[in-house]
C-alpha cells in the first residue's frame, strides 16, 4: 500500500491475488452447492435492508459497519462497540485521529491510501438509507438484493477503511512525538513545558481511547457467549443408536435389478427414513452451549432432519411439514404429531431425539405412543 508497483511489488501480488483467490474457495464453492438443494434463506435473514440498516458513514468510520452485533447478544465485544456510550466516543476519536494523520502533510502514499479509504467507506455506506443519504441508496439495495447478492455483507469491505485509518493514526502519533520537545536545564522558558504538556495530554487521550475500544480483548470478551468445551456424550450416543438401529437397505436398493414385479417399485426404508430432532432450535442454543449448528451435525451417519431458522431444504412443501409437526409436538398429542408427519412427502418419524440436557436416551415405541 506504501510503496510505489515496482518488479518487487508485482511479484509479491503475483502470489498473493492466486493465494487469495483460493482462499476464497473454501466458502464459495459449498455456498454455491447449497444454492443447488436449499431455499434462499438469506433472502430473508440477510437481506440489503438488513445487512446497510447501521452502516452510516459516522459508524463505518468508527469500526461498526457490521449488523450482527445490533441483533445478536451473544457477540458480547461486538454488542459493546455498537451499543455503549463510552465504546463508541472511544471508537469515534480513534476515527477521527486517523482520519486527521491521514490528511497531514508528509503522510506517506497520501493520496493512495485516500483513495483506498473512500472507496471503502463509499462501498459501505453508500447503500445506508438514513439522514442525509444519498440518492442512489434504494437502487443500491436493489442491487444487493438482486444481482450483487454475494456483495451484501458490506462490512466485509472493512479491511480497505480501517487498514488507512491506522496508518493515518500511527502517522499522526509519530508526528506527536517529533514535536515532544526534550526538557533542558538551562530552559528558562515556560513555552517548552506547556508545549510538552499539550503534546502529552494529546497522546494520553488517545492511549485511553486504544484502551477502551480494545478492553474487550483484554477482558477476554471476544469469543462468543455460551462456548463449550465439547459436546454432551448423550448426542454421541443417540448418534450411535440411530445408526444401529437405522433400517437396512432392501435386496433391490443393493442392485438385486433382477427381481421384478411389485416389489421392484417398493421404496427403500433405509432411503426415505430420517430421524426427526425436536424440538428445534432456532440457531443450535443449548443450555450447556451455543453451537450455532445442530450438535448431530458432525455425528450423525444417518439421516435426520431438524426445522430450524434455515431449512437446508428444497421442498418448500417439507418446510411446511416441518413447521407443522413442531406446532403438534408443542400443544397436540404425539399421535397427531405421528399423522401430522405422515401426511408429508419424504419424511418417516424413527425416534425423536430432546436436545433437554436431562434427556436420559432415545425414547421406546411404547414411550412415543403414549
Amino acid at each position: 500500500m506504501l510503496h510505489r508497483p515496482n518488479r518487487t511489488w508485482a511479484r509479491l501480488a503475483a502470489w498473493w491475488l492466486p493465494l487469495s483467490a483460493a482462499v476464497c474457495v473454501w466458502w464459495a464453492v459449498p455456498l454455491v452447492l447449497l444454492g443447488r438443494v436449499a431455499p434462499p434463506f438469506l433472502d430473508y435473514i440477510e437481506s440489503a435492508s438488513v445487512t446497510t440498516r447501521w452502516a452510516s458513514p459516522a459508524e463505518v468510520l468508527r469500526g461498526a459497519s457490521a449488523w450482527v452485533p445490533f441483533v445478536s447478544p451473544d457477540q458480547p465485544a461486538g454488542a459493546l462497540t455498537a451499543t455503549l456510550a463510552v465504546f463508541v466516543l472511544a471508537s469515534a476519536l480513534l476515527a477521527a485521529a486517523g482520519l486527521y494523520g491521514l490528511l497531514l502533510r508528509g503522510m506517506p502514499a497520501r493520496g493512495r491510501l485516500l483513495v483506498i479509504a473512500a472507496i471503502g467507506l463509499v462501498a459501505m455506506s453508500a447503500a445506508w438509507v438514513g439522514p442525509g443519504d444519498g440518492a442512489l441508496a434504494e437502487p443500491l439495495r436493489a442491487f444487493l438484493d438482486g444481482p450483487g447478492a454475494p456483495l451484501r455483507n458490506v462490512h466485509k469491505a472493512e479491511p480497505l477503511l480501517r487498514l488507512p485509518l491506522a496508518l493515518g493514526l500511527a502517522h499522526l502519533l509519530s508526528r506527536l512525538a517529533v514535536r515532544l520537545p526534550v526538557p533542558a536545564r538551562s530552559s528558562r522558558t515556560t513555552a517548552a513545558p506547556a508545549r510538552r504538556e499539550r503534546v502529552l495530554a494529546v497522546v494520553g487521550v488517545l492511549a485511553l481511547a486504544a484502551g477502551i475500544a480494545l478492553s474487550p480483548a483484554w477482558l477476554g470478551r471476544i469469543a462468543p457467549e455460551g462456548a463449550y468445551a465439547g459436546l454432551p456424550d448423550e448426542w454421541s450416543q443417540a448418534a450411535d443408536w440411530l445408526a444401529a438401529n437405522a433400517p437396512a437397505p432392501s435386496a433391490f436398493a443393493a442392485g438385486d435389478a433382477g427381481a421384478g414385479g411389485e416389489d421392484s417399485a417398493a421404496p427403500d426404508p433405509a432411503a426415505t427414513t430420517r430421524a426427526l430432532v425436536v424440538p428445534g432450535s432456532a440457531f443450535g442454543r443449548q443450555l450447556w452451549g451455543v453451537t450455532r449448528d445442530e450438535p448431530l451435525q458432525p455425528l450423525a451417519t444417518t439421516p435426520w432432519e431438524v426445522r430450524d431458522s434455515i431449512p437446508l431444504q428444497p421442498a418448500p412443501a417439507l418446510v411446511r411439514q416441518l413447521t407443522d409437526a413442531r406446532a403438534h409436538l408443542l400443544i397436540a398429542h404425539p399421535a397427531h404429531l405421528a399423522a401430522a408427519i405422515e401426511a408429508g412427502p419424504d419424511l418417516d418419524l424413527t425416534r425423536v431425539l430432546v436436545t433437554d440436557p436431562s434427556w436420559a436416551g432415545p425414547a421406546t415405541d411404547a414411550e412415543l405412543a403414549t
